[in-house]
């Protein structure tokens, strides 16, 4: 399964993120976020697990996020994937304007 792409964009109010699964795209909100790692984990089981609940993602999303921190190495962990999450090269490659 490959990595969907990864955009920050501005979303309609009460919307943190969105997962458009047949694009291959995540899209994150940072101006309203306060953590967007979590919003990542997230919107990624929407990804792989399309047929979950949302109260299902919102648990399994939980249960991770209180693992990481939970870890002896839980915090170069979230740093890690922080760095991930906003490096471009990880990402994907880079989009022109026109070709959003």
């Amino acid at each position: 399964m490959r990595k969907p792409l990864v955009l920050f964009r501005k979303l309609p109010k009460g919307v943190y993120g969105e997962c458009w699964k047949q694009e291959g795209v995540i899209i994150i909100d940072l101006l309203k976020n306060t953590n967007p790692l979590r919003t990542y984990i997230h919107e990624m089981l929407h990804f792989d697990f399309p047929n979950w609940t949302e109260t299902k993602v919102y648990e399994t999303e939980i249960v991770i996020w209180h693992r990481l921190l939970l870890r002896k190495d839980g915090q170069r962990k979230i740093f890690d994937l922080y760095k991930q999450l906003f490096n471009r090269k990880c990402r994907g490659r880079k989009r022109t304007p026109e070709g959003l």
